[in-house]
């Protein structure tokens, strides 16, 4: 709750002439036809109204006074996880929306409290964590009942020094607002530098420089002894389909001379063929075998924080999918497209069916196909190949087809090492663009807090 010095503390009921909440509505739309339909996404976790994501409703829905916000009004999110539930915000805008069920409509007495000192107040009481630990948790949800809300106690200051704590949140939210837009700005720099430089390494302009002072044999001779290699391992792969493609086919006009295009498959070590993992690993296990889910990529490598296990039994059932240490892993479905490297702390683990294993032949780089993988060229080529409704994903048929510019050996070397060297700087960049915006939030919240405090003390005698 709000810690204050001096001011008495009041129920949120005896400061409100009404609340009511909102109504539920399974017929909308969001093509802007009716009336704004408020739902809990429409409070933002800053305490203000988010029109980004809005449903409509028809206005014979909401043709009752009680179904519709006015300027002046409070909204309460009092349906949401535990941790959201309590969200409110100030609406100051002209029209008027109908608001769910997921939301209360709060109207102050406003000869005891200013509208924005109440939004404000029971935003910081959401901050605080008080209603994370107040509301009734149901099964997928949590919520706080109107009784519970109505018996919220708030500390009362004057009018004129609530009008001055409301104008001190406002100028500060501001001046947050500047600082974050600001800091997004930045973080879209950093992400469009590192595609750009994705996108010049993996299309040659990155090593021109380079293959200038390197001249080597072309990538046209690599590619035909991969393609041997699988036509004499797997009856399974089209080796004849790598040499005949050309460069022209990954959509660009101006490749290297020396490189070549290669699909997917014949880069893969022969004897460990793509291939998805688990489908049903069943409950964790203690001491069982690691598996590796999308969830648990993170920055190109795979995260051990909340790695699962299965048990010997069903890994052994798939053991086809068995990784080995410095695999590359590819999410096949939902976030398909992210990359991760095997860690050797996992090596003998396995895979869901969410993920495709890639066992790079020695005679290429994997870091180069992880990279190359991750480039903006590649990456639209299997955002166009993803195939489903709910889930979209790509097959294993075409990930195999998937084409790949391929330099020479030597040259993939130094793309990697470029590459590594400048991302490292844009990681760098990001890491402080991180801890600014930690710092900007952090601050705001203590601010807030700080603002009941410093009026209290400061006005006490009011």
């Amino acid at each position: 709750m709000i810690a204050t010095a001096s001011w008495p503390k009041v129920k949120v009921g005896d400061l409100t002439a009404d609340m009511q909440p909102g109504f539920a509505c399974g017929i909308h739309n969001s093509t802007g036809e009716g009336i704004p339909h408020f739902r809990p996404m429409n409070v933002s976790t800053e305490g203000s109204i988010n029109r980004l994501d809005l449903k409509f409703v028809s206005r014979e829905m909401a043709n009752r006074p009680e179904r519709t916000l006015r300027r002046g009004d409070v909204l309460f999110n009092n349906t949401n996880s535990p941790e959201l539930v309590g969200k409110t915000a100030l609406f100051s805008d002209d029209d008027e929306p109908a608001f769910s069920n997921h939301m209360t409509r709060l109207r102050p007495d406003t000869t005891r409290i200013t509208s924005e000192f109440l939004a404000l107040s029971l935003h910081e009481v959401w901050r605080s964590g008080w209603f994370a630990t107040h509301c009734n948790n149901h099964v997928s949800q949590a919520s706080v009942g109107r009784n519970v809300l109505k018996d919220v106690e708030i500390p009362l200051p004057p009018i004129d020094v609530q009008r001055k704590i409301s104008l001190s949140h406002t100028q500060a939210s501001t001046s947050r607002r500047s600082a974050t837009g600001h800091l997004v700005a930045a973080s879209g720099e950093v992400n469009r530098f590192r595609r750009s430089v994705l996108a010049a390494a993996c299309a040659g302009r990155l090593t021109a420089d380079w293959r200038a002072d390197n001249p080597t044999q072309s990538a046209t001779a690599l590619v035909a002894e991969l393609a041997v290699t699988h036509s004499a391992n797997s009856n399974r792969y089209r080796a004849a389909k790598a040499v005949e493609a050309s460069m022209t086919d990954l959509g660009e006009a101006d490749w290297p001379v020396s490189w070549a295009v290669a699909p997917l498959h014949q880069l893969i070590e022969a004897g460990r063929p793509i291939t998805y993992g688990i489908l049903k690993p069943g409950p964790n296990l203690e001491g069982g075998v690691p598996y590796v889910r999308v969830t648990d990529f993170k920055a190109g490598t795979v995260s051990l924080a909340h790695i699962r296990r299965t048990s010997e039994s069903i890994a052994t059932e798939y053991r086809r999918s068995v990784l080995r240490a410095g695999d590359i892993l590819f999410a096949i479905r939902g976030t398909f497209g992210n990359v991760a490297f095997v860690p050797p702390e996992i090596d003998g683990g396995n895979i869901t069916q969410d993920t495709a294993r890639l066992t790079i032949d020695p005679r290429v780089s994997r870091e180069y196909v992880a990279l190359a993988l991750r480039s903006p060229t590649v990456q639209r080529r299997v955002a166009d190949a993803a195939k489903g409704v709910a889930v979209r994903g790509v097959n294993l048929g075409d990930l195999r087809e998937l084409l790949l510019p391929l330099p020479p050996r030597p040259e993939q070397d130094e793309i990697v090492r470029r590459v590594h060297k400048l991302l490292m700087v844009a990681d760098s960049v990001r890491d402080r663009v991180d801890q600014a915006a930690h710092a900007v939030e952090s601050s705001a919240r203590k601010l807030a807090a700080g603002m009941f405090q410093q009026h209290s003390t400061s006005n006490g005698a009011s």
